[in-house]
């Protein structure tokens, strides 16, 4: 059986965190980071940016179950892209926007939900303002103004989140062993035309 789906402003769900590393508790091996194709990682290349010390007290905690949204351009995606914590606590720097879970339902169905770029766009375009050096100009509050469309269940959201993860693993499986059978192929192609 099936349970209704409804119409939710993303404020209902979650709330602006105030969590910042002000007692310096975390530190540079606890900078986490969203990208394209992963979950929210330790990060481990930094392109030129540097955090000290003294500047990682001013990063958000990020826990287990927080949206994650990067407020800033990556590749593709104008407007940032928007994660939930699985797991790894650690911190994000300030341009990040955190916001911690405040009703009963699974967190991982929000980042799924906006996985899709065209749903990702509608619900960020009215929200945000592309400033002159492209940069995302939106405030933490402004980001929970828009609507989305969840299952009312916690129950099914689980049941949704878990079979698109099995279908990500499973693409993920078949796409190593499509590169592992190009490799053979090319292999086996030079061996034969020598």
């Amino acid at each position: 059986m099936y349970t209704v789906w409804e119409q939710r402003k993303l404020k209902e769900l979650f709330k602006t965190s105030k969590n910042k590393n002000n007692n310096g508790l975390y530190n540079q091996t606890d900078i986490l980071a969203a990208s394209l194709g992963t979950e929210l990682i330790p990060k481990k290349i930094f392109f030129g940016l540097k955090s000290t010390e003294e500047s990682v007290k001013n990063y958000r905690i990020v826990k287990k179950g927080d949206l994650i949204y990067t407020k800033s351009p990556i590749k593709g995606f104008p407007n940032g892209i928007i994660r939930t914590n699985k797991g790894t606590i650690g911190i994000v720097p300030s341009l990040y926007c955190v916001y911690n879970l405040q009703k009963d339902i699974n967190p991982s169905i929000i980042q799924l939900y906006f996985e899709d770029k065209n749903r990702l766009d509608s619900y960020l375009f009215p929200l945000v303002n592309v400033g002159a050096r492209n940069n995302v100009n939106i405030t933490d509050l402004e980001f929970l103004e828009g609507n989305v469309i969840l299952p009312k269940s916690s129950e099914e959201q689980s049941k949704i989140a878990q079979l698109i993860e099995q279908l990500n693993t499973t693409i993920t499986l078949q796409q190593q062993k499509l590169t592992l059978l190009k490799q053979l192929k090319k292999a086996f192609l030079q061996k034969l035309f020598i």
